[in-house]
C-alpha cells in the first residue's frame, strides 16, 4: 500500500515575488519535492499552510515539475486577495505572538484575536484557516512541513505530523539574529506538539534539538542533505572562460568563499589571514560570494582593512548556480570559517566542483567534510594562514584533496535523501500501527 504523504510547498512559492527566496531551504524543499513526484509508491499531495496558493500555483506552473491538479489541497474559494488579506492577517498575528511576553502583550494579542475572529468571517478566510480538509486528517496520512510550524489543527488531529528542523541557532546564539526576540525557529520549538516528529539535517543538529527538547530523542530523525546536480567540475572550455571573464577571474589565480555577509559566517578571519600571506601569494585574489546579511557591511569591512583589500579582495554579491559552478571550478581551494553550520552546503557545492576545501571544524561541519579537507579551529589566523599558503604552494597536495573532495561529495545524493526521508515516514507509520 502506498504511504499517503501532504508536503508542504508554502517556500517555493515565496520565489515568485522575491528571487533572493531561492535560499538554501529553497533548494532541499524544491529538490525533495522533485524526487517525491518521481516515486510511484507515494500517494503524494501538496499543500500551502502560508495562505500564498497563487504564488504556489504560479511557481508549479513555470517550474513545470508535472503536478497535477487533484495532487493540490487548496481551498475552495481561494484568490491572490484573500491570500494577500490572510497573509497580512497571519503577519501580524506573529509579530504580536511574543516568546516571552509581557501583561500588555497578551492582552494586545487578545484583543487581535477577538478583531480576526470576525474579520475570517467577513473575508471568508475560515477554509484557509483550516485548508487541510477533515477527510485528510486521519492517521493514514503523513504532513510533512519542511519548514513552517505544524498548524495547531493538524497537530491536534490523528494526522501524523513532521517537521524540518534545520538547525536551532535563533535558540542556542540568539547574537546572530541581532533585534530579533521573535524568531520563526523559536515559536517552532515553544509550540512544537510532543507527538510531531523531527527531521534534521546532521547529527549536530539532532544533538541541539535534543538538547532543547529533551523528550524530542525517540523522534527526532536525521536526514543528510545533497547539492544541487548542477555543481560539477567543469572544463576549462570557451564557456568557462566566458564566466571567468564576466566576473574578470583568472583560472586558478584566485580562492573562493560562499557565504552571507553576516557575523556567524567569519568571513573577517579569512579577509584578515589571506591579507598576511607570504609572497608567494601577491597575484592571488580571494573572492567573496554571497548577499550581504547584517553587522559589519561589506564597505565598512574594506575600510577596516585598507587599501591592501582594494587590490586583493573581491566581493561579488549574488551569483547564480550555473555561472557559480564555473566560479568554482576555476579557483583554487575553497576557505570557509563559519562558527555554525545546521548542515554546510557551500563546502558540498565545491567538493562537488572538485576543489580542495579548507574549513571551520565547527558544528556539523566535520559530518559533511569528513577527511576529505583541513579541518580547523574557526578563530586560528595562523593556522588558517598556514593552510592557505599551503595549498597555494603545493599543487600535489591540491589535487589529492580535490580527488578526495570529489569522493566524499559523492556521498551526498538527493535520492539517498529522499530514500532517508521516506525510511523516516515507514517508520513513524510504523511505530504507531
Amino acid at each position: 500500500m502506498n504511504m499517503k504523504i501532504i508536503f508542504d510547498i508554502s517556500v517555493l512559492g515565496w520565489s515568485i515575488r522575491d528571487e533572493k527566496a531561492k535560499t538554501g531551504i529553497f533548494r532541499v524543499i524544491e529538490n525533495l519535492l522533485i524526487q517525491f513526484l518521481k516515486d510511484k509508491n507515494l500517494e503524494l499531495y501538496l499543500s500551502a499552510i502560508h495562505g500564498n496558493y497563487s504564488d504556489v500555483s504560479e511557481y508549479i506552473k513555470k517550474a513545470n515539475l508535472g503536478v497535477v491538479s487533484n495532487q493540490l489541497i487548496f481551498p475552495k474559494g481561494k484568490s491572490p486577495k484573500r491570500d494577500s488579506i490572510f497573509q497580512r492577517l497571519n503577519a501580524i498575528e506573529y509579530n504580536l505572538d511574543k516568546i516571552n511576553p509581557s501583561f500588555y502583550d497578551r492582552i494586545q494579542l487578545f484583543v487581535f484575536r477577538f478583531f480576526r475572529f470576525f474579520a475570517d468571517i467577513l473575508f471568508g478566510l475560515n477554509r484557509y484557516k483550516k485548508s487541510i480538509p477533515s477527510e485528510f486528517r486521519t492517521k493514514e496520512f503523513i504532513f510533512h512541513s519542511p519548514f513552517l510550524p505544524v498548524p495547531s489543527y493538524l497537530a491536534c488531529s490523528e494526522l501524523h505530523t513532521v517537521v524540518s528542523i534545520y538547525d536551532l541557532i535563533p535558540v542556542l546564539y540568539p547574537e546572530y539574529f541581532m533585534g530579533n526576540n521573535n524568531h520563526l525557529i523559536q515559536k517552532l520549538v515553544k509550540y512544537l506538539n510532543s507527538k510531531t516528529n523531527i527531521i534534521t539535517i546532521s547529527n549536530h543538529s539532532r544533538n541541539d534539538i535534543i538538547k532543547v527538547i529533551p523528550d524530542s530523542a525517540r523522534r527526532t530523525h536525521v536526514s543528510y542533505l545533497a547539492a544541487n546536480n548542477i555543481f560539477t567540475k567543469k572544463l576549462f572550455d570557451g564557456y568557462m572562460n566566458e564566466v571567468l571573464d564576466k566576473y574578470r577571474l583568472v583560472p586558478d589565480r584566485y580562492i573562493v568563499s560562499v557565504s552571507t555577509f553576516e557575523p556567524r559566517k567569519n568571513l573577517g578571519i579569512i579577509i584578515e589571514a589571506f591579507l598576511n600571506l607570504n609572497n608567494s601569494a601577491d597575484d592571488i585574489q580571494l573572492v567573496l560570494i554571497g548577499t550581504e546579511g547584517w553587522g559589519p557591511s561589506f564597505e565598512e569591512t574594506k575600510r577596516r582593512f585598507g587599501e591592501k583589500f582594494n587590490s586583493k579582495v573581491r566581493f561579488l554579491g549574488f551569483i547564480p548556480d550555473n555561472e557559480l559552478a564555473f566560479i568554482y571550478s576555476g579557483a583554487l581551494f575553497f576557505v570557509y570559517m563559519s562558527l555554525y553550520e545546521g548542515f554546510g552546503l557551500p563546502p558540498l557545492e565545491a567538493m562537488q566542483c572538485g576543489l580542495p576545501v579548507i574549513s571551520s571544524n565547527s558544528s556539523s561541519l566535520p559530518e559533511v567534510i569528513g577527511a576529505a579537507g583541513m579541518l580547523i579551529d574557526p578563530m586560528d589566523k595562523a593556522s588558517l594562514k598556514e593552510k592557505m599558503e599551503l595549498l597555494i604552494s603545493d599543487s600535489d597536495l591540491r589535487k589529492s584533496l580535490a580527488s578526495l573532495s570529489l569522493k566524499q561529495s559523492s556521498k551526498f545524493t538527493w535520492e539517498s535523501t529522499v530514500n532517508c526521508v521516506k525510511e523516516i515516514y515507514c517508520q513513524i507509520n510504523e511505530a504507531t500501527g
